[in-house]
């Protein structure tokens, strides 16, 4: 999660990502050296191949996904840096990454919100850090919490809970 912030900070500044609804898109580090520290989603260890990394970047890139604007990307990540606390008193991963989803559809668009979780992913995917994991589900979850159509954050969080963690703890309230 901390990771989406720095991610949407660093976007604000370049604006040459903002227009590109799909397509390549150009990996920040060396793919010679990152497929060996980055974890293949299927197997859940590290690819055994760079041509099997660069395949699966390249299948993220082309990913359909909406295009955005600076002000947008602004609003996303002040939303993310205001409710990550709370997020991350969730206790299913799909659940944090619903709730960041939700409530930044709440305050931008649902649209933003899935460009923002498909842009996390991509994060992951070419941070070379072995602590983070891409998973297609995460930014399935994101945008599955932009969409829900929640009226303020305290109910993005009851839904996310419902959605991914069926049984929340008793006496948990926002």
């Amino acid at each position: 999660m901390r990771a989406m912030g720095l991610l949407l900070l660093l976007l604000l500044i370049s604006t040459t990502s903002f227009a590109q609804p799909r397509g390549s898109v150009r990996a920040p580090h060396s793919t010679t050296t990152c497929y060996r520290l980055e974890e293949d989603q299927r197997t859940k260890r590290a690819f055994v191949s760079r041509e099997d990394y660069e395949s699966e970047l390249d299948r993220w890139s082309h990913v359909s996904r909406p295009a955005v604007g600076p002000i947008d990307l602004f609003l996303a990540y002040r939303t993310y840096r205001a409710e990550k606390a709370h997020a991350e008193t969730l206790t299913v991963d799909k659940a944090k990454h619903c709730y960041i989803g939700c409530t930044i559809g709440l305050a931008t668009s649902a649209k933003v919100a899935d460009y923002a979780g498909w842009l996390k992913e991509f994060q992951d995917l070419t941070d070379c850090d072995p602590t983070t994991h891409f998973e297609d589900a995460d930014s399935i979850a994101t945008s599955r919490g932009a969409h829900m159509g929640a009226r303020d954050r305290t109910e993005c969080s009851t839904l996310c809970e419902a959605e991914f963690d069926p049984t929340p703890k008793p006496g948990t309230t926002y």
